[in-house]
């Protein structure tokens, strides 16, 4: 019984923090990319969102969960300008995640990885989160 008990809490938990860890990481990348398209394109961000979803079929919601698609899209569409694009977004995200301490090497630099790390630090702070509650 007791186990079971155990077994049904851990299951609990980590249905909520993966709920939890979705939701955050969905919401800071598509908000560091809407400020960078924003802040780069001004007007024209409208335009870039359309362009991504009737040529790419990418559309702003689905950003987090096509990052490599998305990331290829940029560099369709702006050559080695997407660098620029991409540098952006991660100082939208990087301001956002404040406690993350992750400096990649300049030769290391992209923006999927990047994503990838700040995610995986998101995931690893929430779950931490959840336990630190789960012992008080």
């Amino acid at each position: 019984m007791i186990q079971s008990t155990i077994e049904m809490n851990q299951v609990c938990l980590n249905d909520k923090t993966t709920e939890l860890y979705n939701c955050s990481y969905e919401k800071l990348l598509t908000k560091a990319v809407d400020k960078a398209f924003s802040s780069l394109f001004h007007s024209q961000k409208q335009n870039l969102y359309s362009h991504l979803s009737s040529c790419y079929n990418i559309s702003k919601q689905d950003i987090p969960y096509t990052l490599d698609d998305f990331v290829n899209a940029l560099q369709e569409i702006f050559g080695s300008g997407a660098k620029l694009v991409e540098i952006e977004m991660m100082k939208n995200l990087h301001a956002m995640v404040k406690s993350t301490t992750f400096a990649p090497n300049k030769s290391d630099l992209s923006f999927a990885e990047y994503v990838r790390v700040i995610r995986g630090l998101l995931h690893n702070q929430l779950f931490c989160d959840c336990i630190d509650s789960v012992g008080q």
